[in-house]
């Protein structure tokens, strides 16, 4: 995570799913959980607006585009 978020720390920061046993109890940072997203027909209409929130200085790309969730 260090090179792609770009943080400048001497420690490693790794992301993991179904870690665990496998990572020790004091390195982890947080634990989070995650879920797939449920599509209905107003969402899928809505995610067709998404570009007229663009400004120019601001652009909204991620998983609510319809493209998986990650």
């Amino acid at each position: 995570m260090n090179r792609l978020q770009r943080l400048v720390d001497p420690d490693a920061y790794v992301v993991t799913l179904n870690g665990a046993g496998r990572v020790a109890e004091e390195k982890v940072v947080a634990r989070m959980t995650y879920e797939h997203p449920v599509y209905t027909a107003a969402s899928v209409a809505a995610q067709r607006a998404l570009p007229t929130l663009n400004d120019g200085r601001t652009a909204f790309a991620g998983a609510y585009h319809g493209w998986g969730f990650h």
